[in-house]
C-alpha cells in the first residue's frame, strides 16, 4: 500500500475535494451539520452565547447587503414574510453555507488538537474569537482569517511550549528535533505533490528550533546523563568522559549536542537487522572527531550496498542544519562534511559536497 501524508500541516485541494464529495454521499448532511453545531455550543459552554452571536452575525451581515437590493425586499420591508418575496434571499442562502462551513473548519481545528486545548477555558476564547472574525462587505460574508490563525497560532505556541516545560530537558529535546523533522518531511514531499501548506507550518518551525537552542543550552547546567558510570565511579564500556576535553569541533558547542545528534546511529537499525554503528564506534567517533584524541581509527557504517548512504549522509546534513549558528556564519558546510569524511571510511568528500543537500525519502528518524 502506498503511503500518504495526513493533513497535520499541509492539504491536497484535489484529495480534499473527493474526500468531501465521498462524505456527502455517505452522510447525512443535516445530522453532520448538527453534530458541528451541538460541539462548537459545547465549547461556549452556554447554548445562548451560540443563539447571540448567530443573531448578531446575521444582523450585521443584513445591514451590508445594498440598499438597492433591500428595497426592493417585501421581507426587509416588513410587508410580507412570503419566502418567494425575499429579494435578499439569495445572499442569505450563500451567506448561511459559507457560516456552517467555518463553523464545521473550527470544530476540525479543535477536534483535531484535543491533544493541546484540553482546557474549555481556552477553547471558549478560542471559539470567541472565531466569531469575532466574521466581517461583512455589500451583503457578503467573509471571515479574517489573519486575525484567527494568529490567535489560534499564538495558543499553539504557547501550549507546546508549556508541554516542553513540563518534560525532562532531554525528553523535550527529542520530542522537538522529532516535531522538526516531521514538518520538514511533511514539506519537501507537500512541495512535490502540490499540496498546500498550512499557514502554521514556518512560524512552528521558527518557534520549534528557537526551542531547540534553549532546551541544548538548558541540559549544560544539568547532570551529565551521556557519560555512564559504575558503582564505583569508574566509567563503564570505556566510554570517554568528554567534558575533560576542549570541543575541537567547536569550543563554544556541547558534547551532549554531537552525542545525543548521532546516537540515534546505535539505536536504528539498517535493513540487515544490525545498528548503523555500534555504541563503541560511536564512542570512538566522538573521541576522534570532537575529542581531538589522536591515532583513533576511522569507523565504517554498517549499511546495506544499496539504499542507506543517503540515510547516513542526511544525519550530518541536519547536523549542519541546526547547529552551525555556533559559528557565527553558515559558511561553515565544509567542516560538517569533514566529520562525515575525515572519520569514516568509504566517503569521498567531493562526492558528499555534491550530495549534501539531497534528502532520502525516509530519514534516519523513520526507520
Amino acid at each position: 500500500m502506498l503511503y500518504k501524508l495526513d493533513n497535520s500541516f499541509s492539504f491536497s485541494p484535489s484529495e480534499l475535494k473527493n474526500q468531501v464529495y465521498d462524505i456527502l454521499k455517505e452522510i447525512d448532511v443535516d445530522k453532520e451539520i448538527e453534530k458541528n453545531i451541538n460541539l462548537i455550543k459545547s465549547y461556549l459552554i452556554d447554548d445562548k452565547l451560540f443563539y447571540e452571536w448567530s443573531i448578531s452575525i446575521f444582523q450585521k451581515f443584513h445591514l451590508s447587503i445594498p440598499n438597492e437590493i433591500k428595497n426592493n425586499c417585501k421581507v426587509c420591508k416588513g410587508t410580507s414574510d412570503l419566502p418567494d418575496d425575499m429579494a435578499c434571499g439569495n445572499q442569505y442562502d450563500i451567506a448561511d453555507d459559507e457560516f456552517i462551513t467555518l463553523i464545521i473548519l473550527h470544530v476540525v481545528l479543535i477536534e483535531n488538537n484535543k491533544h493541546l486545548f484540553k482546557s474549555k477555558d481556552l477553547i471558549r476564547p478560542l471559539t470567541n474569537t472565531f466569531f469575532e472574525s466574521f466581517e461583512f462587505t455589500e451583503g457578503k460574508l467573509s471571515f479574517n482569517f489573519d486575525k484567527y490563525d494568529n490567535t489560534v497560532l499564538t495558543n499553539i505556541l504557547l501550549l507546546l511550549r508549556k508541554s516542553f516545560s513540563e518534560m525532562e530537558t532531554e525528553t523535550a529535546v527529542k520530542e522537538i528535533n522529532e516535531t522538526i523533522e516531521e514538518i520538514e518531511t511533511h514539506k519537501v514531499i507537500a512541495k512535490s505533490t502540490n499540496r498546500v501548506l498550512s499557514n502554521f507550518v514556518k512560524p512552528q518551525l521558527r518557534f520549534l528550533k528557537k526551542q531547540l537552542k534553549y532546551y541544548e543550552k538548558k541540559m549544560l547546567t544539568e547532570p551529565s546523563t551521556n557519560n555512564p558510570t559504575n558503582s564505583n565511579g569508574k566509567d563503564d564500556n570505556n566510554i570517554c568522559p568528554y567534558s575533560v576535553y576542549t570541543n575541537i569541533f567547536q569550543k563554544s558547542m556541547p558534547f551532549k549536542i554531537a552525542v545525543n545528534h548521532f546516537k540515534i546511529f546505535t539505536t536504528t537499525n539498517s535493513k540487515n537487522g544490525e545498528p548503523f554503528l555500534t555504541k563503541d564506534q560511536l564512542d570512538i567517533f566522538i573521541k576522534k572527531a570532537f575529542c581531538g584524541i589522536p591515532d583513533l581509527p576511522k569507523q565504517t557504517f554498517n549499511q546495506m550496498p544499496k539504499g542507506e548512504k543517503f540515510i547516513i549522509q542526511y544525519r550530518f546534513r541536519e547536523f549542519y542544519e541546526k547547529h552551525w549558528e555556533y559559528f557565527g556564519t553558515g559558511q561553515v558546510q565544509e567542516k560538517f562534511i569533514e566529520l562525515l569524511t575525515d572519520n569514516f571510511t568509504d566517503w569521498d568528500y567531493q562526492n558528499v559536497r555534491n550530495n549534501f543537500k539531497t534528502k532520502p525519502k525516509k530519514t534516519i528518524q523513520l526507520l
